[in-house]
C-alpha cells in the first residue's frame, strides 16, 4: 500500500492469513477443503487505509474469489460474528490466535498459497521526532512476535 511522503511506516512481522470458522460450523469438522472455502458465505473485514481490503483483490488474482455475505469496517465483531453463525472470515493468523481465546472458534489454513503479509506500525511525520511517540514504536518493535500473552490488535 501506497502511503502519502507525510507517514512513516516500520515493519514489524510478517504473518500469514487463515481462515476463522464456528467450533460448531456444521459442515466444517475435521479439515478445511477448497470446496468448504467455495461454497461457504464469507464474512469481509475492509478496514479504510490498512491494506486488509485488498484481501479480495489478492484472492481473485489468485483464483479464489470468495462468496461475502457481510461487509465489516473494522475486526472488533469478527470475533462473536463468526462464534455466532456459518460465516468464515479470513483474518491475519495473530488476530485468530487472539479471537479464538475469547470465542468458541477455530481457525484453519488456507486450501491454498497466499504470500504473507507485513503489519506495519505507521506514523504521520508530525510525530517523527516526539518523544513519547519514539518510546511508544520502540516499546511496540521489540515486542516479540510470538507468545501466548503477545497481541497487538
Amino acid at each position: 500500500m501506497q502511503l502519502p511522503d507525510s507517514v512513516y511506516q516500520q515493519r514489524l512481522f510478517n504473518q500469514s492469513y487463515v481462515c476463522l470458522a464456528a467450533e460448531n460450523h456444521p459442515r466444517i469438522r475435521d479439515s478445511f477443503t477448497a470446496e468448504n472455502w467455495r461454497l461457504e458465505k464469507h464474512l469481509a473485514v475492509h478496514v479504510n487505509g490498512t491494506g486488509h481490503g485488498d484481501i479480495d483483490k489478492l484472492l481473485n488474482e489468485y483464483g479464489v474469489p470468495r462468496r461475502i455475505a457481510l461487509t465489516l469496517p473494522s475486526f472488533l465483531g469478527a470475533g462473536e460474528l463468526v462464534a455466532d453463525s456459518e460465516l468464515l472470515a479470513v483474518v491475519p493468523e495473530q488476530l485468530a490466535n487472539h479471537i479464538i481465546n475469547r470465542y468458541p472458534c477455530c481457525s484453519w489454513p488456507l486450501p491454498f498459497s497466499l504470500p504473507e503479509i507485513a503489519i506495519r506500525q505507521v506514523w504521520h511525520q508530525r510525530l517523527h521526532r516526539d518523544p513519547g511517540h519514539i518510546w511508544l514504536r520502540s516499546l511496540i518493535v521489540n515486542l516479540p512476535t510470538t507468545g501466548s500473552n503477545t497481541t497487538i490488535y
